[in-house]
This record gives structure tokens, sequence and C-alpha cells, in this order.
């Protein structure tokens, strides 16, 4: 029996947004602590801060899993309440600007 089907795709979307939440909760518990007690908010102390290696990739990996789920949670909202054409045009447009915000981020982390 194969898995196909409008069912299964549904399954598949529901899996990877469970699985894509797991490694929020440690990822953005590790930052809150880092924010509370990072000893200055000024720009330099953040900057330094997001320059060591183990800081930026775990940032990278908070900011690449929350936009996957991010957008598969926007995906699913749209599919229940947006009829008609719209329906794919946001569910486009919101994967479009996903897409150029998660980039942009990692740009900035990598870049910083």
């Amino acid at each position: 029996m194969s898995r196909s089907g409008s069912s299964h795709s549904g399954l598949n979307h529901w899996r990877i947004q469970r699985w894509s939440a797991l490694p929020l909760a440690p990822l953005g518990l590790w930052f809150i602590f880092q924010m509370l007690f990072l000893e200055d908010s000024g720009f330099v102390a953040v900057r330094e801060w997001v320059s060591t290696p183990h800081n930026a990739t775990a940032l990278g990996l908070l900011l690449f899993f929350l936009m996957i789920h991010a957008m598969l949670g926007l995906q699913t909202v749209i599919e229940d309440y947006v009829r008609g054409v719209w329906r794919a045009v946001l569910i486009g447009a919101s994967r479009v600007l996903g897409v150029l915000l998660a980039s942009a981020a990692i740009l900035a982390i990598v870049t910083f």
C-alpha cells in the first residue's frame, strides 16, 4: 500500500511540525537564560556573544527550527481559514517571506 494521497500529506506536515518543535524547547530555554545572564545588554556585548562559534551555531539552529515551525503553522492557519485562489497565493507568499527572513537572520549571524 503506498502512502500517497491528501490524507498522508497532512500527516507528514503534522509530523514535521511536531519534530521541528522538539529542538525549540531546549534552544529556546538556552536563549532565554543566555539573555537573562548576559552581563551587559549593549551592542558590543551582544556582538561579542554572537561572535563565539557555539553561540552563533545554537542561535542559527534556533532560528532555523523556529522558521520551519512558524511556516508550517502559518500554512495550517491559511489552509483552515482562507478559501479559493487566495489560499495558494498566501501560502506561497508566506513561504517566500519565511525563506527570506530565515536567510536574512542566518546572514546577520554569520556577518555579525
